[in-house]
């Protein structure tokens, strides 16, 4: 692959879109000032490959990347960077070899979100690294871009950071990461390993427990078949029963409607009736409302003539007012009128003066007009002949004042010259006493380099003996690190164990059901407990002291599940809760309540050897298990043992070490308990013992570490011995060089000074032949000066004259003025006073025929007011007529209005009698209906517990009643099948306890046991192969990585004396039992120096050692392409030129982007960009194709 193009776009800088296009297999060189933006095309390319670390790109955060702005551009939100590759070769990963180009981009915004593309398709960083993975192109371990300043880093590096150059190369990178990828799966398979082995020894012992519950479970299952049969038979019956009942409702029902039909007719004919006569009120109240209505119309229509009579009337007498008004502004207008016209006869008289006046003003005008024309032209002449003088006198002036610079200079520079032979003469003297100082500072210089030689030798031999102990210490500390390693595994297996057998106990799934509930219940609302007074149950209290808790089994089997609470005051609470939840039955202890102190003592009691109880129970134990005698299973032994409990009964309890149990009162129990499961009591046996055993491996680890600590700190102190040390060598080294320096430095001021001694004896014979020209030159300009004196004396007097002459011009010329003037003010004056008069005019045309058009408007409103007040009159007489017509109307509309009511009066009445006839009919029908009511609601009782039946029938059985004879139900007594039903459940109560999923839980424990099995076999499988991979990745590693090494360390040296024209360098690798954890030393001796430590190298010395490095791996395993950051910067011209010979050498397999301030290195591009900043804070390009470029000129 080769780059093909760069895209930029809010990176850094570069704030707008800037593309750079690469050479195939060439050298592209990008050029500019210090601060313009050339190394933020190296950090955007390392960014866009997936870099994660802002100090790698020169800024704080991630962040920084993005355009903060500058003086005139405002900040970007995004950054974006994308790279194209040409792929012809298809040498890439298998989903990519199709495409001939490739092309990366990475966005990052400012909220954080960031996103990767290849050829436009989403893609994670992991996908880019892949893709690069071993070409040399990648983050910590490529050696493809050696940004700025990085160079020295290689060699400066510590052994572990070489080899990972050697790594990409070798191409073992992807290997290592396979490696840990598979340690990390090995470590993950064995902790699983560990947890499916606890797992499997817990199932193996519920296995033992599960068994008998099985038993009970399938004898508990045959009694409860049983009681499903007689509940069957009495289900039954009782539905037969119900079904009889429900049909004896339905015919009682079917009587009460019928008569219920009769009143319901009857009331339908009231109803019928009352709808009638509702009708005829109906139309009554509507005929009543039309009159009333229109009587209300008539009223309105009075009213409505009145007001409009008084309206018209008022109107009348406005326009006669108006009318008056009106003539009066008539007469008004045409007073005004009459004293317009006598304005403009007088306006008209004067303005023809004053246009009689205006025509002599211009004719006397024009006459000064030539008086004064004349005027000047004779001062025009005057004035040129005063300049023709003036500009002599200049000329004589600048020549004087020239003549006397010059004077004024030729004795300064004499003066000077007297001076500096003083100067000379002193610093032929100084320069001598300069030799002599010199020469001896050269002679001290000398013998402090000896001292100072001796030092160094005895330093080296110091520092040899601390590195020999040095390694000792670190031969403890890694074998004490190894100890440590191995104890934080087995703390971790404990601890693994210990978590496992705290989930399972947290579970508590040794117990019955209503105790799990109860205890999910308190974990998701551990506030409950406190308000409950709940402690635990027994089982979190008891200890046991014996490695075969079955003997103990009849003691324990019904008392391991006990509630324990504070007293017994909190039953109550708990049995609210138990109602609340719906929990199965709890048994309780509460602590208030103590068993009685036992009044036979024995040496076998329980409580003594093999079971105790933790606080707060202790006491309850002590005396409940005192209580309790162990005696061994011997026939003898037992037979006293029986005796004596006859003898005491009701005070002791006996138990034998075969699980035989006597109790204080009841029956004796045998044989293997129903439910003995002591799972809980031994994981939490177990539990406190890896709970020491954690305690006292952390005190070992605790130990170590100090240990590992102290020996650490011996450790740093040697570093810092051996660090003191070099730094004390450096600073010898410094003062060798200064001393060198120091020599050379005195041995150039003696030749400096001798030569200086030489130019001081040159610079005083020409001081002299100076002096003797100057003095020659000061004569000369003293003679030219007394003729330019003269000059301008003459020139003076002839000025002043013409200037008199001009003054007597100038004064006639300013009385021709004056009067000119005076001429055009009149002027001025009269022609205003005539624009005047005419404005007056015009102004008095304007108001006349204003005057005029207001008058016309007067005489048309004086008739319009007439017409109105005529057209009032005659309405009004109009509406005279019209209201005695409506007045007769409205009285005879008042006597039908009180006649329709009269009638609508009487048919409410008659309404009303109706209404209270059907109400007593609505009476016996609710009554009839509340019948009805009553026996459905019979109905229904009898329904619902017939259709009650039948759905236990369906849920039970799923069987339909109506299908059963009734010959299976003769002779069967209710009574009868209660009772014996009764005792059934009495028997399947005294059962006790059954976990009823005990077969199904043992046939999933049966199922679990196998595939846990199984899983331990696969990943004891997949344990082993795992360790063979990482063995065959090691070996391949191995072999790959010696290779390399050995290519590289041989190109390395070649390269090394070509490059500092001989000399050797090498790499070696430092002692470590893995090659795969040795660091590299770099050994290099330039030409004429003695093998010395790479940080007293000079800085040119590192670089080039750094490039031959680099370079050498190029040659071994070139990456696609190589991005160099000013790497010439500590070179000088001859390294230069080697340089670039080895560049060009290496174009042939790769390709180079090389950023540079070095002309020499510029020439041997064959692209150039320019990088500048033509507004303040943002970059751009310009580029150069020197092909191009060559056949364009050519």
């Amino acid at each position: 692959m080769r780059i093909q193009g760069l895209r930029i776009a809010g990176f850094k800088s570069f704030c707008h879109p800037t593309s750079f296009t690469f050479q195939h297999n060439g050298v592209t060189i990008v050029v500019g000032p210090n601060g313009c933006g050339k190394s933020n095309v190296v950090d955007s390319i390392r960014w866009v490959l997936g870099e994660q670390r802002a100090k790698q790109l020169r800024g704080g955060s991630m962040e920084d990347v993005i355009f903060a702005g500058s003086a005139y551009q405002k900040p970007l939100g995004m950054a974006e960077v994308t790279l194209s590759f040409t792929n012809p070769a298809g040498d890439t990963l298998p989903k990519y070899r199709e495409y001939s180009e490739i092309e990366i981009t990475r966005r990052l915004y400012r909220s954080g979100e960031s996103q990767y593309l290849i050829n436009k398709t989403p893609v994670r960083l992991l996908d880019i690294r892949e893709l690069f993975m071993d070409t040399g192109v990648g983050g910590g371990t490529g050696y493809s871009i050696i940004q700025q300043g990085k160079i020295e880093e290689m060699i400066n590096a510590r052994p572990e950071e070489r080899r990972n150059f050697i790594d990409d190369a070798a191409g073992i990178v992807k290997f290592r990461l396979k490696r840990q990828s598979a340690e990390k799966r090995l470590d993950e398979t064995r902790q699983n390993l560990l947890r499916v082995d606890d797992v499997l020894q817990e199932l193996e012992r519920q296995e033992e427990g599960l068994k008998d519950q099985v038993e009970q479970a399938r004898l508990y299952l045959k009694l409860r078949e049983d009681i499903r049969n007689a509940e069957y038979q009495l289900i039954l019956y009782r539905w037969k029963q119900a079904k009889q009942r429900e049909e004896d409702a339905n015919s009682r029902i079917t009587i009460t409607e019928a008569t219920q039909t009769e009143e319901q007719l009857t009331k339908q004919t009231r109803v019928t009736e009352l709808e009638t006569l509702g009708l005829e009120i109906s139309l009554s109240g509507e005929k009543l409302a039309a009159s009333r209505n229109e009587m209300f119309l008539v009223d309105k229509e009075l009213q409505d003539a009145g007001s409009q009579r008084q309206l018209i009337s008022q109107g009348i007498q406005n326009s006669e007012e108006r009318i008056q008004q009106l003539i009066d502004d008539n007469q008004q207008l045409e007073e005004a009128q009459n004293e317009l016209k006598l304005e403009a006869s007088e306006d008209q008289l004067e303005m023809e003066s004053l246009q009689k006046n205006y025509t002599l003003f211009e004719e006397a005008l024009q006459i000064l007009e030539s008086d004064r024309l004349q005027e000047n032209e004779a001062l025009a002449s005057q004035n040129n002949l005063l300049r023709e003088l003036q500009q002599n006198l200049l000329q004589t002036h600048t020549k004087l004042t020239n003549a006397t610079n010059q004077q004024n200079f030729v004795i300064e520079r004499l003066d000077q010259q007297q001076t500096r032979l003083v100067e000379l003469r002193e610093q032929h003297v100084q320069a001598q006493h300069h030799v002599q100082e010199a020469k001896q500072k050269l002679s001290r210089s000398s013998g402090r380099t000896s001292v100072l030689e001796e030092e160094q030798e005895q330093l080296h031999e110091e520092l040899r003996d601390l590195r020999l102990e040095h390694d000792e210490q670190q031969e403890v500390l890694e074998e004490r690190r190894n100890q440590l390693k191995f104890l934080l595994g087995e703390f971790q297996k404990l601890q693994s164990r210990l978590n496992s057998l705290r989930e399972i106990q947290e579970r508590y799934e040794d117990f019955s059901d209503s105790v799990q509930q109860l205890l999910r219940y308190f974990q998701q609302h551990p506030a409950e407990k406190e308000k409950i007074g709940f402690l635990g149950i027994f089982a979190d209290f008891a200890i046991l002291n014996t490695d075969n808790p079955k003997i103990l089994a009849p003691i324990l089997e019904n008392i391991l599940d006990w509630v324990i609470l504070s007293s017994i005051q909190d039953i109550p609470k708990l049995e609210k809760l138990c109602q609340e939840q719906n929990f199965s039955r709890l048994e309780i202890l509460t602590l208030d309540r103590l068993p009685p102190l036992s009044e036979i003592s024995s040496s076998s009691s329980i409580t003594d050897e093999l079971i105790q109880c933790k606080p707060p129970l202790q006491e309850w134990g002590n005396r409940w298990f005192q209580q309790i005698t162990f005696v061994e299973e011997n026939e003898s032994i037992f037979e006293e043992a029986l005796n004596e409990w006859k003898s005491n009964a009701g005070s002791r309890a006996w138990v034998s070490s075969v699980g035989t149990y006597l109790p204080a009162f009841g029956g004796i129990r045998c044989g293997r308990p129903a439910k003995a499961s002591f799972g809980f009591l031994q994981r939490q046996q177990e539990i406190e013992l890896l709970q020491n055993k954690t305690r006292v491996e952390e005190d070992r680890i605790q130990a170590l570490e100090e240990g590992l600590e102290s020996l650490e700190e011996e450790s740093q102190e040697r570093e810092l011995e051996i660090q003191d040390l070099r730094d004390r060598l450096h600073e010898i080294q410094l003062d060798l060089t200064r001393l060198q320096q120091e020599q050379d430095h005195n041995q150039r001021e003696v030749f400096r000074t001798e030569e200086s001694l030489k130019m001081i004896e040159q610079d005083g014979i020409r001081l002299k032949t100076e002096q003797e020209r100057l003095e020659k030159q000061k004569l000369e300009i003293q003679i030219e000066f007394t003729h330019q004196e003269e000059r301008r004396q003459q020139l003076e007097n002839e000025v002043a004259a013409q200037q008199e002459q001009i003054q007597i011009q100038q004064q006639s010329l300013e009385a021709v003025s004056e009067e000119h003037t005076r001429l055009r003010l009149q002027i001025a004056e009269s022609t205003e006073q005539l624009r005047n008069i005419n404005g007056n005019l015009e102004r008095n045309q304007r108001n006349k025929s204003e005057i005029e058009s207001r008058r016309q408007r007067i005489l048309e409103a004086l008739q319009l007011a007439k017409s109105k007040s005529q057209e009032g009159q005659l309405r009004i007489k109009e509406l005279d007529t019209l209201m005695p017509t409506l007045l007769k109307k409205r009285l005879g509309l008042d006597e039908k209005i009180k006649m329709d009511t009269k009638t609508y009066e009487q048919q409410c009445q008659l309404q009303s009698d109706l209404t209270k006839r059907l109400q007593e009919v609505q009476k016996v029908l609710e009554n009839l209906l509340q019948q009805i009511h009553q026996q459905r609601i019979e109905q229904t009782e009898h329904r619902l517990q017939r259709e009650q039946l039948e759905e236990q029938f369906s849920d039970q059985w799923d069987f339909d009643p109506e299908s059963h004879s009734d010959e299976n139900l003769k002779g069967i007594n209710e009574t009868s099948l209660v009772n014996g039903l009764r005792k059934q459940r009495q028997q399947l109560e005294a059962i006790g306890n059954v976990n009823l999923a005990a077969p199904a839980e043992y046939d999933l424990l049966m199922e679990r046991l196998e595939f846990l099995q199984s899983q331990s076999s696969d990943l004891t499988q997949a344990s082993e192969d795992l360790e063979k991979t990482i063995r065959e990745i090691n070996i391949e590693s191995r072999r790959r990585f010696k290779e390399m090494f050995e290519k590289v360390n041989n190109q390395f040296g070649a390269l090394f004396s070509q490059l500092f024209g001989g000399g050797e360098a090498r790499m070696v690798l430092t002692e470590s039992e893995d090659v795969l954890e040795s660091g590299i030393e770099i050994f290099a001796q330039p030409p004429g120096k003695k093998s010395q430590n790479l940080n007293l190298l000079s800085g040119g010395e590192k670089a080039m050692t750094a490039i031959s490095l680099v370079f050498a791996i190029f040659m071994i395993k070139p990456s696609p392409f190589c991005v160099l950051d000013e790497v010439d910067a500590p070179l000088d011209d001859a390294n230069i030129v080697r340089f670039n010979q080895l560049i060009r050498r290496l174009t042939s397999n790769s390709q180079f982007v090389v950023i540079t301030h070095n002309k020499k290195t510029m020439e041997i591009g064959d692209a150039l960009y320019g990088v500048t900043m033509d507004e303040p804070g943002v970059s751009k390009t310009v580029s150069v194709r020197f092909e191009e470029a060559d056949r364009l000129s050519a």
